[in-house]
């Protein structure tokens, strides 16, 4: 069977061909991460004529780091810990720093350029690398945790041994397309995926060809979404992938900017041109489908909330208001506090969500680029209220994020002389049996759904065909039979690996065969 990172990159670069053409902690909500996502969305009270009875105060894990290269670990807008110091400053000031999914630790990039991670109480600090690009801190995230908090991806400085050799580079398969060899010229960045527990690192891209500049991770699969430009220019490429296992990038003709994955996994969000404005997509990665949710003279650092249900992102005239918008598209509404200068930024310091998703985070900032300044109390605004909370004083807000978790099933289809149409809940367990199996591991479960019964036993083989078996005994459909199956996976998009092939049956006359599928969905 197919690996699970390989069947991710290839959904992804299929997902963004298309879409270029027209135990840790976990979060509940009622608010779904499938296609239909946002359904129960809510608005900012004013916007729907009704106002908030309960005052509600912000929750959750956030970390700061401060204008004097201090780290400091909260709870919502409370009075913070000190847990670090020596923080790095891109050059617009802005620091890197990321809580872990399951709260125990944070991360953070030193003025050294190393990557430290510290417990949450301040004690236990490792230095788990010391490459990371400080140039690069600031402009769009550079530091993200995996949705287990076993490994930190990161933006790392480029060296010259990994410069692949042009004769091992892929060729083009265009008829008449030569191989040219790329001029001598800056080494630009790469990306770097460290295992917190153990160390190991696993670099990816050749710094020659790319330069790594931003980086959005999701939260439920091992996929990191990549920003690229050529090396020693301020000329972008088109987003890039990245997945364990591979050393290189997978390109995608996907030209957006400030990607950032709902915490379900489920769609993902950027911004890009659209006649003379900026406009926010989402591309749903169930459905493989590309849908505009509003339009701006500019829109910045968009982010998904908690519940995968609203989005927030700077807009107006050089992002200087704050913008909100449900998932499902539609008007956006100002959340803009009062008394916000017009200088402000919104646009280059992170915003974020508190993990009970009321409250939004951001530093205060002023200008652009390298004039951007943040600086004094940092900010807690309640959508739906219009309320706004002072928090500590910070240079870069950094809420924790945490994987929206979703039942998943099996949906299995027979057709032919035999037609059978199940789904089946599955377990975590089963969810990783189906999808990392390796060659010539057997997969063995058995699924229930409380009225048909499906067990399987399959085996992987060297050439990529499954075979095996399935027994199906579905009251309903009239079958109590066992089939022998032989059959291949197939990508229906992201997060959605299914396996279609044959099914015969010679136990019992009058011998019989057609198709079956069984995928893996969540929703």
């Amino acid at each position: 069977m197919l690996g699970r990172s390989v069947v991710l990159v290839a959904a992804l670069s299929m997902v963004a061909g298309l879409v270029a053409a027209p135990g840790s902690l976990a979060q509940t909500s009622g608010g779904d991460d499938s296609g239909g996502d946002g359904t129960g969305t809510s608005v900012p009270a004013e916007s729907q004529g009704r106002s908030s009875t309960t005052q509600h105060e912000p929750r959750g894990a956030v970390a700061y780091v401060t204008a004097d290269r201090r780290v400091w670990l909260g709870t919502g807008n409370g009075e913070p810990t000190e847990i670090g110091a020596l923080a790095g400053f891109g050059p617009n000031g802005q620091a890197a720093v990321a809580i872990s999914p399951t709260g125990e630790s944070v991360a953070f990039v030193r003025a050294d350029g190393s990557v430290a991670v510290v417990a949450d109480d301040g004690s236990g600090l490792e230095v788990v690398a010391t490459d990371a690009a400080l140039e690069a801190v600031g402009g769009a995230p550079t530091l993200v945790w995996d949705g287990t908090g076993d490994h930190i991806t990161y933006v790392a400085e480029g060296t010259p041994d990994q410069v692949a050799d042009s004769s091992t580079r892929s060729r083009s398969r265009a008829p008449g397309s030569n191989l040219t060899q790329l001029p001598d010229g800056p080494l630009g960045n790469v990306l770097a995926t460290v295992n917190v527990s153990t160390g190991k690192k696993e670099l990816h891209g050749d710094p020659s060809l790319r330069s790594v500049f931003g980086i959005a991770g999701s939260l439920t699969d091992p996929v990191v979404v990549v920003q690229t430009e050529i090396p020693g220019t301020d000329d972008r490429y088109t987003l890039a992938l990245a997945a364990p296992g591979s050393d290189d990038f997978a390109p995608t003709p996907f030209s957006v900017d400030d990607p950032d994955f709902s915490p379900g996994g489920g769609f993902v969000i950027a911004s890009g041109p659209s006649k003379g404005v900026r406009e926010l997509i989402r591309v749903d990665l169930a459905t493989i489908t590309r849908e505009t949710l509003t339009t701006d003279e500019s829109i910045c650092a968009p982010v998904v909330s908690p519940d995968s249900t609203r989005i927030v992102y700077g807009g107006g005239e050089d992002c200087n208001r704050l913008m909100l918008v449900s998932a499902e598209g539609g008007r956006s509404f100002d959340i803009t506090p009062a008394n916000t200068p017009d200088t402000a930024s919104f646009g280059e310091a992170a915003l974020g969500w508190t993990s009970d998703g009321r409250f939004v985070t951001y530093p205060e900032c002023t200008g652009t680029g390298e004039d951007l300044s943040c600086g004094g109390p940092s900010v807690f605004v309640e959508p739906d209220s219009g309320r706004v909370l002072d928090g500590p004083e910070a240079v870069t807000v950094s809420p924790i994020r945490r994987a929206l978790i979703q039942d998943i099933w099996v949906d299995f289809t027979m057709g032919g002389p035999i037609e059978v149409s199940q789904s089946f809940p599955i377990s975590a367990e089963i969810e990783g049996d189906l999808t990392e199996t390796e060659t010539s591991e057997v997969l063995e479960a058995t699924l229930n759904n409380g009225t048909a019964v499906l067990d399987v036993r399959l085996t992987a083989s060297e050439d990529g065909f499954i075979t095996g078996t399935m027994a199906v005994d579905d009251p309903e459909a009239g079958v109590d039979r066992t089939f022998a199956v032989l059959a291949r996976t197939t990508l229906l998009g992201l997060r959605i690996v299914s396996m279609t092939g044959m099914w015969m049956s010679t136990s019992e006359m009058p011998f019989a065969t057609g198709e079956f599928t069984l995928a893996l969905r969540r929703r």
